[in-house]
Parts: structure tokens; C-alpha cells; sequence
């Protein structure tokens, strides 16, 4: 499975990125769920909410949608100490 970011998946919207230069037949493909509360708020902010929303609805019906549990919690708060102690940072939303 390769879980892509929202970038990725903005790009796959915007026809900037064709996946089949990067994922071969038999990978699935997934999303978080933080990330999709990110496209629903690029979309929700677009010019065009409604047609945004639909063509984010059709692409998410293909791919897996990874859940944020406890386990992604507890590996979240891992490796934001572990960046914060080597002087590094990341938006907790791409961490």
C-alpha cells in the first residue's frame, strides 16, 4: 500500500500527476483521513465547492482511506519528539 499525501493527491486532481509513472499495477493506493479533511477544506474554499467535492468524492471511492486511531496517535506524538529533539519540525497535520 502507498499512502500519498494531499499534495499527491491535489496534483492527481488537477491532472499535474499521472500516477502510472510512479505505482505499478497491483499497489494500492491510500489516503489518511487527515488528509482528506485537508481537500475538503482546499474544496470547500474553492471558487467551485460543489463541483470540487464531487470530483474528490469519485477519486475517494477508489482509493482506501486510512483511519487516524489510537495507533496513529501514539506513533504521531512518537516521531514529533523524536524531530523536535533533532531540531526538526513539520506541521502537525503532515507529520
Amino acid at each position: 500500500m502507498k499512502i500519498l499525501d494531499s499534495d499527491h493527491w491535489i496534483a492527481v486532481l488537477r491532472g499535474t500527476l499521472d500516477l502510472r509513472d510512479h505505482v505499478t499495477p497491483d499497489e494500492e493506493l491510500a489516503i489518511t483521513a487527515i488528509s482528506v479533511g485537508e481537500l475538503v477544506y482546499g474544496a470547500e474554499r474553492s471558487a467551485r465547492p460543489a463541483e470540487k467535492l464531487l470530483e474528490l468524492d469519485t477519486l475517494l471511492a477508489t482509493i482506501s482511506i486510512v483511519a487516524y486511531d489510537d495507533t496513529a496517535a501514539h506513533r504521531f506524538g512518537t516521531l514529533k519528539t523524536m524531530l523536535e529533539r533533532r531540531g526538526e519540525r513539520l506541521a502537525d497535520a503532515d507529520l
